[in-house]
This record gives C-alpha cells, sequence and structure tokens, in this order.
C-alpha cells in the first residue's frame, strides 16, 4: 500500500474533511443517505446545498469530488471498510500537503471514524460502482460530440468558373478515451446518414424510457447517467 498517493487534485476535499467538526460530519452524512444516488456530482452538490448550513459550502465541492474517488478506489481495491479506512490514513500520514497532517494519533482515529462514516454511505457507493459498470468498456466517449456542416462547391472542366453546383456534407467529431487515452474520431455524413442517425438515436431513447418505466415497476433503482 505504500506506492499510494493521496493525487493534488484531492488534497483540498482531504483537507477539508479534517476540518469539519462533529456537528458538520453528521450533517453531511445525514444528508448524502438522503439524496438519490446520481453519477451526477453537480447535481449532487446543488442538492446538499440546498439543505445544509452556510458555513460548510466553502469545501462541500472538494469533499464531495474526493469521496467519490474513494469509493471507486476501495471498489478497485476490494478491501472490507476498516481495512480500507487504514490505507487512507496511511495516504494522510504520507502526504506533504500543507494542512493534510495529524496532530496526533487522536486526530488520527477520529479522521478514521469520520471516513467510516463517509463511506459507509449507501448512496454514494451505488453511485460509484454504477459509474464503474457504465464504464467497462474499451472505449468511452468524452465530453460532447460535435457536428460541423459545410458546403463543397462543385466545379466543371474550368476550375476558375463559377461552380456549378454544391453538395451539404456533415462531419461528426467524437472524443473518446481509449485504454487511458484520449482519441478522437472524425466521420464524414451525408444528409440520408444524419436522418438515419436521428431515428436509432430517437429508438434509443425510447427503449430507455421504456426501460425505466419497467424499473419503477419492479421497484429497482434507476441511476441518472447523466
Amino acid at each position: 500500500m505504500a506506492d499510494l498517493a493521496i493525487p493534488e487534485q484531492y488534497e483540498r476535499g482531504f483537507i477539508g474533511i479534517l476540518q469539519l467538526d462533529e456537528s458538520q460530519v453528521r450533517e453531511l452524512v445525514s444528508l448524502l443517505e438522503d439524496v438519490s444516488p446520481t453519477r451526477n456530482l453537480t447535481d449532487l452538490q446543488r442538492e446538499i446545498e440546498a439543505r445544509t448550513s452556510q458555513d460548510m459550502l466553502g469545501n462541500l465541492d472538494d469533499i464531495i469530488e474526493t469521496l467519490s474517488s474513494l469509493y471507486g478506489l476501495r471498489d478497485s481495491m476490494s478491501l472490507d471498510l476498516p481495512e480500507f479506512v487504514e490505507v487512507i490514513g496511511e495516504m494522510v500520514d504520507e502526504s506533504h500537503a500543507e494542512g493534510l497532517e495529524f496532530s496526533d494519533e487522536q486526530d488520527r482515529e477520529r479522521f478514521k471514524a469520520v471516513m467510516t462514516q463517509f463511506l459507509g454511505v449507501d448512496s454514494l457507493a451505488i453511485a460509484a460502482r454504477a459509474t464503474d459498470i457504465l464504464y467497462e468498456r474499451e472505449r468511452t466517449i468524452h465530453g460532447t460530440p460535435r457536428i460541423f456542416t459545410d458546403i463543397r462547391p462543385i466545379f466543371g472542366a474550368n476550375p476558375e468558373a463559377s461552380p456549378r453546383g454544391a453538395v451539404i456534407v456533415h462531419t461528426l467529431k467524437v472524443r473518446y478515451h481509449d485504454n487511458g487515452q484520449s482519441r478522437e474520431l472524425f466521420l464524414g455524413l451525408d444528409t440520408e446518414n444524419v436522418n438515419e442517425l436521428i431515428g436509432v438515436l430517437e429508438r434509443a431513447n425510447s427503449k430507455a424510457e421504456a426501460l425505466k418505466r419497467f424499473l419503477d415497476d419492479k421497484g429497482v433503482m434507476y441511476i441518472d447517467a447523466t
């Protein structure tokens, strides 16, 4: 476990957790247990902000992002909760970030107790597992696809003369992750391709809505993938 380190992007979240007092911990755990599972951390943060006291809002986004990453890390390591909390404590011990250290052994034990509470929230665990399942694919789209639409002129035998006609072409740009690498794919489409793609996507949406109704009828929780 010694090779594990806290990534810089999560240091503020850990510091925010260390700075929470007992009443703030209880409040945040209660709110997290009360919200519906979602992969969208922005929506989760907004829902909690609407219910929480103002004194913890400054670190809330960092705390939620850090907790979400820890749920994913625990699943990947297949550790039970006490073992994983111990690993997190060791990661803090090894950190050199300012404000990210234990003042004494009592402080360390308090932190472990707090993390045990945070990492026992069922809604976050379900959301983290949903993310893991959703991205368990060779390639996943990253960001929003774009379509560029152009007019391409058709010239006659004399290239200096005005175009004799034109066609409309589309280029679909997709950014995706492939084995940890960010790549781009450009696909040429004509108008018929675009109409066919719209039809396919509309059908996919209709099937998704039917499956949501099925899950609701069976009492199975749907995790929003947005």
